[in-house]
């Protein structure tokens, strides 16, 4: 209950800081997105995952004759992605987080050879972006549409749930033994072992770096006011590796050759803000933004 109520003062907050925007052609921009995460990478989408993040730039040719606006943003996001394969992995020679050599209780490479990959990747993003939209579309119809593009560091650390709650390796013979062996039931008996934890790391994970990975997107949006709009996006990143998702070999031990792909969908909700307000405003919005996550 306290989380609501320090949104809504967030909100309350922006609406009255852009009633104001008006007065400046170039305003700053403060934009809140929340959604869903996924992969498409070498081991399956288990489910959507969370998102959340916050963009804060200017945007230019907010005007009555051109025919396309344009602005910049700064960009934080954090996000979670949730992958599980039907499908056994025999690719564990040279997998050091189960092949026993970071850890020796997870020698799976020893003690049957496979196991059914599954990873839960936190992502946290820094970026810098453009955007490019119908400046006409949107006098004459309120209506935001637009491209955007950008760069940045990205940082993945990737979890395994290959040890159940007594920290042993998973019987996945029981997985094998029993049912018609269909996706459908495959998945159900691994649900019905897997305790959930995702206490491994992943390989690439022990150490995780910042990457630079560029993005593309795009965006559908309502301007309500002149300092308040709501909208749809979404933004496809290429990661620039392989590990993303814990895994990047193949059945005979040798590299996929294909890069995970991220991608993020999002409700988003952007504020206005006048200069003369902003450095007044925006440390304490920040502030009330950081208790509410």
């Amino acid at each position: 209950m306290k989380k609501i109520y320090s949104f809504l003062i967030v909100l309350l907050s922006l609406l009255s800081v852009s009633d104001s925007i008006a007065q400046n052609p170039h305003p700053w921009e403060l934009g809140l997105n929340g959604g869903a995460a996924w992969l498409k990478s070498d081991v399956k989408m288990k489910k959507l995952g969370p998102g959340f993040g916050f963009t804060f730039g200017q945007t230019y040719c907010y005007n009555e004759t051109s025919p396309l606006f344009w602005g910049w943003r700064f960009r934080y996001l954090g996000s979670t992605t949730y992958g599980q394969d039907y499908q056994k992995s025999f690719g564990l020679k040279n997998n050091f987080a189960l092949n026993g050599q970071n850890d020796t209780t997870l020698n799976y490479f020893s003690n049957g050879g496979y196991v059914y990959q599954n990873y839960k990747t936190s992502l946290s993003e820094f970026s810098l972006e453009v955007k490019i939209g119908a400046n006409q579309l949107r006098k004459k119809t309120n209506i935001l549409m637009y491209v955007f593009g950008g760069a940045g560091l990205t940082k993945a650390v990737t979890k395994l749930d290959q040890l159940d709650e007594n920290n042993m390796r998973y019987n996945y013979n029981l997985v094998d033994s029993a049912g018609n062996g269909s996706k459908s039931d495959i998945l159900s008996r691994l649900n019905d072992i897997y305790d959930g934890s995702y206490e491994t790391l992943a390989e690439g994970s022990k150490n995780p770096k910042w990457r630079f990975m560029p993005y593309v997107g795009v965006g559908l949006g309502y301007q309500f006011t002149k300092g308040f709009s709501m909208g749809f996006e979404h933004k496809m990143t290429w990661t620039r590796n392989d590990l993303v998702d814990g895994q990047q070999w193949t059945s005979t031990n040798e590299n996929t050759g294909t890069n995970d792909m991220y991608h993020y969908s999002s409700v988003w909700m952007k504020f206005s803000l006048v200069e003369k307000d902003v450095l007044h405003q925006l440390p304490l919005l920040l502030t009330r933004i950081q208790i509410i996550m």
